[in-house]
């Protein structure tokens, strides 16, 4: 290749040497890329295009953490690299990071506004948090010149169908180009798709597409982790520890947390709530799967929830006066994310007074 041809002449050009792993990195050689990234890092440990290209190599490879590591020293030495920026909030977005990820995807777009990457996850943890207005406000643009990529399109669709526009969100989804779609594109079409079709209340047609959705990707549930995940929680939280367990020491009994699976009603149990004047909706709130992983030090598989026995009320309370921040208005405070029946212990720690109602439905239903 011509980066060879240059290399001849000059071993050390380092434009040279990056393009050429940038060329390794596109063709998915992703071990001699990051190698020969990590000897230009050696004479300059600094640059930033390095440490963007190797990240990406990283996170290709599923590296999260060292991925972490390099995007964070591109914008130490760069801070208007949005690409790297958009990148380390992929990443937290992953890791349910939410709060992180929004800050990363703000950075992205105040150096490059036109970053659709950034856009679409930033509005994907709008949507999360009940806040959908906000999320399709950062598509206005896109919205009203088509065609739509994959990615906004699924996504605004998502949004519209949380504010009752289901007729939008069908016209959003028919804006999208479909030609030399990828697998992951595809799948991300089919599932918004099935949501709508599954809101009018064909289920036949709806379960189809749910189910090309899922045929388009490969299934990464591990339901032996998983389960080892459910019984450690269940042998630390038990009565006689929770009875010891030192608290937060918050007497709020303002949160209302809404858990069980996903389909067995939660979203109605919030809606017949916030019917009452007294009582303020939250939507799906993940702040306390970032508690878990602040107190485990990134590394729940490790450290959670054991870390809780170590932990000190000042700390505790930190977290539970940062939960109740930000939402204004409501006597009482819903949060509907199902998935929070994996920390009700860490529930009743930070608000020992806060009632949980559990939502149950016949398997088949959910």
């Amino acid at each position: 290749s011509m980066f060879e041809r240059a290399l001849e002449v000059r071993p050390d050009f380092a434009i040279a040497l990056k393009n050429r792993a940038s060329t390794l990195l596109e063709a998915g050689m992703l071990d001699v890329c990051i190698a020969e990234l990590e000897e230009i890092l050696r004479h300059e440990p600094a640059d930033p295009e390095a440490h963007n290209l190797i990240a990406s190599a990283l996170h290709m490879r599923g590296d999260l953490k060292d991925a972490e590591t390099h995007y964070r020293a591109a914008l130490a030495s760069s801070p208007e690299m949005s690409t790297a920026a958009t990148a380390l909030g992929a990443i937290h977005h992953s890791k349910r990071e939410y709060q992180e990820a929004a800050e990363s995807y703000r950075k992205a777009l105040a150096v490059t506004p036109e970053d659709t990457s950034a856009a679409v996850g930033l509005a994907a943890i709008f949507g999360l948090e009940g806040r959908p207005e906000e999320g399709l406000a950062l598509f206005d643009r896109a919205l009203s010149n088509p065609p739509l990529s994959p990615a906004v399109a699924a996504t605004a669709s998502r949004l519209l169908r949380q504010l009752g526009r289901q007729d939008e969100a069908c016209s959003a989804l028919k804006k999208v180009a479909m030609q030399g779609l990828g697998d992951t594109d595809r799948s991300s079409l089919s599932f918004a798709r099935a949501d709508l079709l599954h809101d009018a209340g064909d289920n036949i047609a709806a379960f189809s597409e749910y189910r090309r959705a899922n045929s388009c990707v490969p299934d990464t549930f591990d339901p032996v982790g998983y389960r080892r995940i459910v019984d450690r929680l269940i042998g630390f939280f038990t009565r006689e520890r929770l009875r010891k367990m030192e608290r937060s020491g918050h007497a709020s009994d303002r949160p209302v947390f809404v858990v069980g699976m996903p389909r067995s009603g939660t979203t109605l149990v919030e809606q017949v709530l916030a019917a009452h004047s007294k009582i303020q909706a939250s939507g799906e709130r993940t702040r306390l799967f970032d508690y878990v992983r602040k107190l485990a030090e990134g590394d729940p598989e490790k450290n959670w929830p054991e870390v809780l026995d170590r932990t000190p009320r000042s700390r505790l309370a930190e977290l539970a006066t940062d939960y109740l921040t930000g939402v204004e208005g409501g006597e009482r405070l819903t949060d509907k994310l199902p998935a929070n029946f994996l920390n009700l212990g860490l529930i009743n720690v930070l608000f020992p007074n806060a009632r949980v109602i559990f939502c149950r439905r016949n398997p088949l239903d959910v």
